[in-house]
């Protein structure tokens, strides 16, 4: 997907914001909830990615962003970006466990920082460690005081 909106955008083209043909594609694949989260991702990122060249076209950048490029693709070294991307209500975790569809039960290590309504989670393969860490967006209600 990103890069058909790369291509679009080079060549001054209109691209939909949400593709059918490539969730028809994929979606049997990986999944519907996958591959609406992973949509969703990059339509967050192409949003940025637009808001900050008006910002740059009208002379408002802010200081500290030197240069606006597109979204990158999720490469590493040459390869492949290990990525999975789990929607909010396709998981739960319990104590020391991560329930994933399908009956998928994986133990965690680490404590969770946040609490609160959950977000998209994303898992990444970190080739350095050579472990997978997890990342998720929290809608948190009070934030916790400062020290805790």
């Amino acid at each position: 997907m990103n890069f058909e909106r790369r291509q679009a955008y080079i060549h001054y083209k209109r691209f939909p914001w949400y593709p059918k043909h490539l969730y028809q594609k994929y979606a049997p694949a990986i999944g519907s909830a996958t591959a609406q989260q992973i949509i969703n991702k990059n339509n967050e990122a192409w949003r940025g990615f637009l808001a900050l060249r008006r910002l740059e076209t009208r002379g408002k950048l802010p200081p500290h962003i030197a240069k606006v490029s597109m979204p990158r693709y999720w490469k590493k070294n040459r390869g492949r970006e290990f990525r999975i991307i789990i929607r909010n209500d396709c998981y739960r975790i319990d104590g020391e466990h991560l329930h994933l569809p399908k009956g998928l039960k994986l133990k965690y290590k680490g404590e969770l920082r946040w609490w609160g309504k959950q977000g998209r989670l994303e898992i990444i393969y970190d080739d350095t460690d050579g472990v997978w860490r997890g990342f998720m967006t929290v809608k948190v209600e009070k934030p916790p005081k400062r020290g805790q």
